[in-house]
């Protein structure tokens, strides 16, 4: 029985029952030291509120409903750990496993958790709020409902992530890879895309307004009636993305790769498609309104009943386009 409490509780007051089966209980305020081992502790509604846990041995542990905001948690093992509406606030996570963790509901505002390992963790309806996750890992996670305002996910990795109706706003996902990931619905306003990978992402009806897209990678990733007014997609990579119905008023969409992209419906009033390529791209129904397509590429692409009042076609290229139906009232006739 010594090994359960080995390193543990330099200065607490508790009363601990140790079983066979449900590993230790605290109740009461308690400070632990570094390393503690506490493998398969019942530590449910413990209160370790800037406690020092640092490389401690905590996976499979109890720690639903627990107080650790402020605690260090630094290099902690926390594989499989019960976290269910556990409060981290400011809590440090740096280089962390929490592989397969359950966090739900958990409160992790302003929680550091660099380099992490969150891979297969259910984050649902979490409170990650300007939280630090950059390079952290995030492989298959469940971030259902999750609030990641501000939080910064720089390099991270969500491959595969579930981050359906996710609260993401002003979010810092630099070079994040979310190939592959869950995104419907979920509010990416104002967030920092540049240069993320978001192949074959499903952000079906995703809020996207005033997002920095700038390089990021969208290659055939589902955005039908995604609503990316404004924002910047600057040379980003969207050759084979569905867009069906997507807002993208204003967007800058200059040197994007849209070739084979799916616009039926889209709306691109005002967009900026300067020099991108459109190469074979659907285009049918398309209001693209005082467009600016200077130097654009819509060789053999489908432009059936699109509105092109208004927009720029200076030096576009329409070898091979199908503009039947089409309204070509443009500035100087066609190019």
């Amino acid at each position: 029985m010594v090994g359960w409490w080995k390193g543990l509780l330099a200065s607490a007051v508790l009363i601990a029952t140790v079983g066979p089966f449900w590993g230790t209980t605290i109740y009461g305020r308690a400070v632990a030291t570094p390393g503690a081992s506490l493998d398969g502790s019942f530590l449910r509604g413990a209160r370790l509120t800037g406690a020092d846990l640092r490389g401690a041995k905590l996976t499979d542990a109890d720690l639903r409903g627990a107080m650790l905001s402020g605690a260090d948690l630094t290099g902690a093992d926390l594989t499989e750990a019960d976290l269910k509406g556990a409060d981290l606030t400011g809590a440090n996570l740096t280089g962390s496993d929490l592989w397969g963790a359950n966090l739900t509901g958990a409160t992790l505002e302003d929680a550091n958790l660099k380099l992490a390992d969150l891979t297969g963790a259910n984050l649902k309806l979490a409170d990650l709020s300007d939280a630090n996750l950059t390079g952290a890992k995030l492989m298959g996670a469940n971030l259902t409902g999750a609030d990641l305002t501000g939080t910064t996910l720089k390099d991270a990795d969500l491959t595969g992530a579930t981050l359906k109706d996710a609260n993401l706003t002003g979010a810092n996902l630099r070079g994040a890879s979310l190939a592959h990931a869950d995104l419907r619905a979920a509010d990416m306003a104002g967030a920092s895309l540049h240069f993320a990978t978001l192949a074959d992402a499903d952000l079906w009806r995703a809020t996207l307004t005033g997002a920095d897209l700038t390089g990021a990678n969208l290659t055939g990733a589902e955005l039908r009636s995604a609503d990316l007014r404004s924002a910047d997609l600057f040379f980003a990579d969207l050759s084979g993305a569905d867009l069906t119905g997507a807002s993208l008023e204003k967007a800058d969409l200059s040197g994007a790769d849209l070739t084979g992209a799916n616009l039926k419906d889209a709306d691109l009033t005002g967009a900026n498609l300067k020099d991108a390529d459109l190469t074979g791209a659907l285009l049918i129904g398309a209001d693209i309104t005082d467009a600016d397509l200077t130097g654009a590429d819509l060789s053999r692409a489908t432009l059936y009943r699109a509105d092109l009042r208004g927009a720029n076609l200076t030096g576009a290229n329409l070898t091979g386009a199908d503009l039947h139906g089409a309204n070509m009232e443009v500035p100087g006739g066609l190019p």
